[in-house]
């Protein structure tokens, strides 16, 4: 198959397991998608996740419609899926004879039918379309474009424009500094060591900014009446994890996992930990590679600061797949590992505050808890 044809083929493929996601996920939009829709700056200064309601609000009605902005929200699932399938589609290494130096075109077509059915990438982003990973998963992918892809632009062209895929990404949420940037980061770093302090300094400045200001400071009850008249119809927005500091999301977090909150995460950890077991060194080794298996990892570090370890082992397993689709590291995936792998699909996708969470709605309406 041509290179493009092949291309093709993966973004399309890649666009439907999004809008699969979307379908399983019974096209319900989340509280927080909804909240997102009017947090604005110019009403709340610069509030953590307040980037897409800054640059849709002068699009919107006041107060907003719940039907529109569900509407919304679906219109942005289907589009911004199309995006980040057509942005891996560019990232992923074209599998035909000049472009693998191992001539391992066998595994890289096992590795795009893992990509594509993994319950952590396609499906995951359009399971959770209506969180603003939607936005996070397309930003990495673009920056992980730009670093792999674009060694050949200016410095003065690339330094800013990665700086300025950093910063969206952390004004959009702020776990995207944790889960991608320091991969992004070490990229840089392998490629051109100015371009990564470019974008580290923009990190930096960023996560200064947010800890100071990110939370609104008069409080959740404050918040709500700021926000009271921003729907049509009655709607408590979602205030909390906007006004809580990093110390009150850890003592509530340990609380939560020491409740046994890792245990529904436990399909994620196997799912991880089976695409961990499956890389193999790249040969002849490439600078700082032995580093990257480690900075896909980094998401891990958020599982004491949010109750979403499902999300966060979700961002781990997409960073190695995005990196396995770009080249950048080996998979070795005999016939038993596809299968097991491909069998994951079956249950998934990842959800927020659980792995597999079609399976665990199947046995509740199997088992029903006794009133």
């Amino acid at each position: 198959m041509s290179r493009p044809a092949g291309r093709t083929r993966f973004v399309l493929l890649a666009w439907l397991a999004v809008l699969l996601g979307m379908a399983l996920a019974g096209w319900q939009v989340s509280h927080f998608g909804l909240t997102a829709l009017v947090l604005r700056y110019s009403d709340l200064g610069l509030i953590k996740r307040g980037l897409l309601g800054s640059l849709l609000g002068p699009l919107l009605p006041r107060p907003l419609d719940l039907g529109l902005a569900r509407a919304l929200w679906i219109g942005l699932g289907v589009t911004v899926g199309g995006l980040l399938a057509l942005l891996v589609g560019l990232l992923r290494q074209a599998s035909d004879p000049g472009s693998d130096p191992s001539g391992d075109r066998a595994g890289d077509a096992a590795l795009e039918r893992c990509a594509l059915a993994s319950p952590a990438l396609f499906l995951q982003a359009g399971y959770n379309f209506s969180f603003l990973d939607l936005f996070s998963l397309p930003l990495a992918a673009a920056g992980l474009l730009l670093i792999l892809r674009g060694q050949r632009l200016r410095l003065a062209l690339a330094a800013p424009a990665l700086a300025l895929l950093l910063a969206a990404g952390g004004l959009n949420h702020e776990s995207f500094l944790v889960a991608f940037a320091p991969l992004l980061l070490l990229l840089a770093w392998r490629q051109r060591p100015a371009l990564a302090l470019a974008g580290l300094a923009a990190c930096l400045a960023l996560a200064g900014l947010l800890a100071s200001a990110g939370s609104y400071e008069p409080g959740e009850a404050a918040l709500r009446q700021a926000l009271a008249g921003a729907f049509r119809q009655p709607f408590v927005v979602n205030s909390v994890e906007l006004t809580s500091s990093a110390a009150d999301n850890l003592r509530g977090t340990l609380g939560a996992l020491a409740r046994g909150g890792l245990l529904k995460a436990a399909g994620g950890f196997a799912y991880l930990g089976l695409l961990l077991a499956s890389l193999r060194p790249i040969a002849p080794p490439r600078r700082l590679s032995r580093l990257l298996p480690l900075a896909c990892l980094t998401p891990l570090l958020l599982i004491p600061l949010g109750t979403d370890t499902s999300r966060w082992l979700g961002f781990a397993a997409a960073n190695l797949l995005l990196l396995g689709l770009a080249g950048e590291l080996r998979f070795s995936l005999p016939p038993l590992r596809q299968a097991l792998l491909l069998t994951c699909s079956l249950p998934g996708p990842l959800g927020i505050q659980g792995s597999w969470p079609l399976l665990g709605k199947a046995l509740r309406l199997l088992l029903p808890l006794p009133a």
